[in-house]
């Protein structure tokens, strides 16, 4: 893997706060080679500039609410340590994945700034960040020293950890990449990852009380602007009714919330999350080079994938979601749900912390966007862009963690803890003051546990340390304090006070001793992405008593440590008993259900975690790269080849080609731009133009039907209307249609079971739609109709096909198909030298394969690709023999036909039995002025030949060839989409 180079750093970027890059120390001090994959790294929600003047421990207990003092430490102090909070809002990730997803070169998206020193793995000190001023993203060359690596959530290590194990990463990744370029040479990959993350930027410090009241007060003013909002909105309503002092009096109100506030309230809307994700997506493009691997992480930017696709349309794109990611029910009650989703499709994979999450999204797809979606991917609608959905839970680095909590700073502060709480069993909890984090439940089912277990008081102490979280809630503080103070009002004693809690932050090696001496950790979380404290407190009790893990069944962790006594925090006497009954475990369980999670932990580490995510995009590439790939439409030598041929035949599919797919049927119109292109062209006398498409009619009449020179093709070939004519012509009626009363059967058996389904019928063809039904319950049952059609149909052979469409199924002849009147048009005129032929969903491959079979005049199937060649002139086929004579699997690689030899089609399929063959014709056509175009993704399994990404650029196409506009005024790259209002 090759070092990136250091860059320049880019121009401002509005809505986003910047990093500076911190100067870098000397290569000698990194402890290893430069190379590495590319990194753009998070920073911590919280940190610590100083270490506390006394031991955390060095008091008394104080019990409710209680802060021992603390003083002030400059910053950049050699002792400096930080901390995090158990996690960022239902998030989970810490700072050893954050150190094993950096296995290289960093390319810093991150929007906040880590403040102190560094450890390096010598133990080196980094120099310390400085704040960028100008509001730029700033890029960094070496993810490894300095604040290229930052804390993603949980762990809360304290100060950076040293990365002595990122060089094991690197070689596991360089392995990865290696065994992908010696099996795919002709897709190399660059050797760089981009990680690109976000966390807002804010430094907490662990200062006396009073300073802690200040620090708390400008946290609440840093997110005034919310309040401001809906206060604004008060005041304009009120000053309309309201005197006009009235009216100064608010408007001097809103002044002083606008003064108070740090942000203003637009950088709390859409459009500024839209204009944050944007400028991380222009950023990440710019330094994109070919075959870099991107890694998007988290929810502040699930828009990137996205808007990165459209800028780089061929990057490697990962999105890693460190939250949980709620269930369906809940993401739709969001207003910009679509959009979420939408962007987040974005990329070529997505994964999850827990199976749960990957399902919960799968399922806001399939609901929200109403997406067609297997067990484990789910297709685009914006372009048929097919994303995987995994899950792969974070680790932490067990080897560092074990470590570090066995290093000279911790065992005395053990030493000191045990001779505080002797006699008594130690419960801790630590968590970010969230409500999320579930310390009411737990002091509540602590409060419980005293009340129903009365043997235990005097006996039992519950430790708990509360993080201050980005924005505090008052309220969850006093009823937080309120609990402490109620439960030790109740059970203590002058000499015994059963809570302690500290809201502060805590020096990382008084973590690790709460850690060792607990006799019972309890996490109570509400909703949570990955716990490490969970995995942490492992660790840390492999050296001691092995004590018992109480943990939600709600956190990510739960789906891998089954041997933790897993509780429902809101059934507070579940959670009384399951603490009775830890505290009663024998030592034999004790080890028994400890050694169980410590093999689970050491197992699944950071590290795995990190090469894990590699190894999961790389086999997305390998599946994708395996797939054939369509080449993009070339505009510019179709206009050529256009321009010199002297009869153009036109085949166009309508729906999803010349009009986008809407919901509701009636509302595809087509557009101005597409109306005015076809008038010129059907007003030149060498085009030939036939809309064929599944629609009946009167559809097309009342849309297309002014058009006198455009023929028209109704019910995916069942009816055919030519150029300057005014009778639709039924190819369906010398066919036996008997079978269509007992299809329509089937189908109102599964329409009276299925809420929201519906038949269509035609003169040629019979559909059920269920688009309208629940998603899940919609697909359940079009896959077993469909297996109920294809058992009635071959136990009495009719002759007819099953289609499976975009949320409908279609029951048609065999002998009528869009195929069939591809073969007709080319049979009808021969003379045509030019062909364009589009469309986008599985029943246009018939036009796609008549095309494709197109054989030279002096090929052995110059009968058109076997299509009635081997019956011989003049033979008689049933309908379903000559049907089933065109079948061509969509998965043949593409023959090596001359370009430039003239092709022969053979005759129609008869629509009759008994109805003699005709002669097969010689064309003018060649097979480089064929031009078969599919819209959707590129790695699409068709037999077109080329492929464009949507509608809009068929159009441009038509407009083209039609001189009302060129390739220059419609540049094939497309523009980020505006955010919506």
């Amino acid at each position: 893997m090759s070092h990136s180079s250091s860059r320049n750093q880019g121009p401002p970027t509005p809505g986003v706060y910047a990093e500076e890059p911190p100067a870098r120390p000397p290569r000698e001090l990194l402890g290893g080679a430069a190379d590495g994959p590319v990194v753009a790294s998070p920073a911590p929600i919280d940190s610590a500039d100083a270490k506390p003047a006394r031991d955390f421990f060095a008091a008394q207990p104080n019990g409710s609410g209680s802060k021992p003092e603390r003083a002030d430490a400059p910053n950049g102090s050699k002792d400096a340590r930080s901390s995090t909070s158990d996690g960022k809002a239902g998030a989970g990730s810490s700072d050893h994945a954050a150190a094993a997803a950096a296995a290289a070169p960093a390319v810093n998206g991150t929007a906040s700034q880590r403040q102190g020193p560094s450890r390096l793995a010598n133990g080196k000190e980094a120099a310390t960040a400085a704040t960028s001023r100008n509001g730029s993203i700033s890029m960094m060359a070496d993810g490894i020293g300095g604040a290229g690596l930052g804390t993603a959530a949980t762990g809360d290590l304290g100060a950076r950890s040293e990365f002595e194990t990122l060089d094991d990463i690197r070689r596991s990744v360089k392995e990865l990449e290696e065994d992908f370029d010696a099996k795919h040479p002709d897709m190399p990959l660059s050797g760089r990852i981009i990680h690109v993350s976000h966390y807002i930027p804010f430094v907490i410090r662990p200062l006396a009380e009073m300073e802690f009241e200040r620090q708390r007060e400008e946290r609440i003013a840093a997110t005034a602007s919310v309040a401001a909002m809906a206060a604004a909105a008060r005041a304009k309503k009120a000053a309309k009714l309201a005197a006009e002092a009235e009216r100064r009096e608010l408007e001097a109100q809103r002044e002083l919330q606008r003064q108070a506030s740090q942000f203003s309230a637009r950088y709390y809307s859409w459009e500024a999350y839209y204009a944050a994700n944007e400028a991380f997506a222009k950023r990440v493009a710019a330094e994109y080079r070919p075959g870099d691997l991107v890694w998007v992480h988290d929810y502040h930017l699930l828009l990137v994938p996205l808007m990165l696709r459209k800028l780089v349309p061929d990057a490697h794109i990962g999105l890693f979601v460190h939250a949980p990611f709620p269930s369906s029910e809940v993401f739709r009650c969001l207003p910009k749900r679509k959009e979420i989703l939408e962007g987040m499709l974005g990329a070529d994979l997505a994964c999850f912390q827990a199976f749960s999450y990957s399902r919960h999204f799968l399922s806001s797809c399939i609901r929200v966007l109403g997406s067609e979606a297997s067990s484990n991917s789910v297709e685009s609608d914006n372009g048929g862009h097919v994303t995987n959905i995994t899950y792969n839970p974070i680790g932490i680095d067990s080897a560092k963690i074990a470590k570090d909590s066995s290093s000279e700073g911790v065992l005395p502060k053990i030493q000191a803890i045990r001779e505080m709480y002797k006699g008594k069993k130690i419960l801790i909890g630590r968590d970010k003051l969230d409500v999320v984090r579930g310390v009411v439940q737990k002091l509540q089912a602590f409060h419980k546990f005293l009340a129903e277990f009365p043997e235990w008081r005097n006996k039992v102490v519950l430790i708990q340390v509360t993080a201050p979280a980005l924005n505090d809630s008052p309220k969850l503080e006093r009823q937080v304090s309120e609990l402490v103070s109620h439960i030790n009002g109740e059970f203590g004693s002058l000499s015994f006070t059963p809570v302690h809690h500290y809201h502060q932050i805590i020096d990382r090696d008084e973590y690790f001793a709460l850690l060792s001496v607990a006799d019972l950790a309890l996490i109570t979380s509400v909703r949570d992405g990955m716990n490490t404290t969970s995995m942490e407190y492992i660790i840390c009790q492999e050296r001691f008593a092995k004590s018992p893990l109480i943990l939600s069944e709600f956190t990510g962790t739960a789906g891998r440590m089954r041997s933790a006594i897993q509780v429902n925090p809101w059934n507070i006497f579940g959670v009384a008993k399951a603490i009775d009954y830890a505290l009663r475990l024998t030592d034999d369980e004790k080890r028994a259900r400890h050694d169980q999670l410590y093999h689970q932990v050491v197992s699944h580490t950071s590290h795995t975690w990190a090469a894990g995510l590699v190894k999961q995009l790389l086999v997305r590439l390998i599946s994708e790269h395996s797939a054939h790939f369509t080449p993009p439409l070339d505009r510019d030598e179709m206009l050529a080849k256009f321009g010199r041929a002297r009869k153009r035949l036109f085949m166009l599919d309508y729906d999803g080609t010349l009009t986008p797919i809407v919901k509701q049927p009636e509302m595809a119109v087509p557009s101005q731009r597409l109306l005015d292109a076809l008038k010129v062209l059907a007003e030149d006398p060498r085009n030939v133009i036939f809309i064929i498409s599944g629609r009946d009619g009167a559809f097309l009449g009342k849309h297309l039907g002014h058009f006198r020179n455009i023929g028209f093709s109704a019910e995916h070939g069942g009816f055919l209307k030519l150029p300057g004519s005014d009778e639709w012509r039924n190819l369906t009626e010398e066919l036996d249609m008997s079978w269509m009363k007992g299809i329509r059967g089937v189908f109102e058996y599964y329409t009276e079971r299925t809420g929201g389904s519906f038949i269509e019928q035609k003169k040629s063809s019979i559909t059920w739609h269920y688009r309208g039904a629940d998603p899940d319950f919609g697909s359940f049952q079009a896959k077993e109709c469909q297996a109920h059609l294809e058992n009635l149909t071959s136990h009495n052979k009719l002759p007819v096909e099953v289609l499976v469409g975009k949320k409908n199924l279609e029951v048609r002849p065999l002998a009528v198909n869009k195929g069939e009147i591809v073969k007709r048009l080319l049979y009808d005129h021969p003379d045509a030298d030019f062909v364009f032929c589009a469309g986008d969903d599985k029943t246009d491959e018939d036009m796609f394969r008549t095309l494709y079979n197109l054989a030279p005049a002096n090929s052995s199937d110059s009968a058109g690709g076997g299509a009635g060649a081997g019956a011989g002139r003049g033979a008689s086929l049933s309908p379903l023999q000559t049907a089933a004579a065109h079948k061509v699997d969509v998965n043949v690689a593409c023959r090596d036909v001359p370009k430039d030899a003239p092709l022969v089609i053979s005759p129609p399929a008869p629509l009759k039995q008994g109805m003699p063959v005709g002669e097969a014709k010689t064309l003018e056509l060649v097979r480089d002025a064929i031009y078969t175009t599919v819209i959707g993704p590129n790695n699409r399994k068709t037999l077109a030949e080329w492929h464009v990404d949507n509608v809009d650029k068929i159009i441009a196409s038509l407009s083209e060839m039609a001189g009302l506009s060129t390739p220059a005024q419609d540049p094939p790259s497309v523009e980020a989409d505006e955010p919506q209002p």
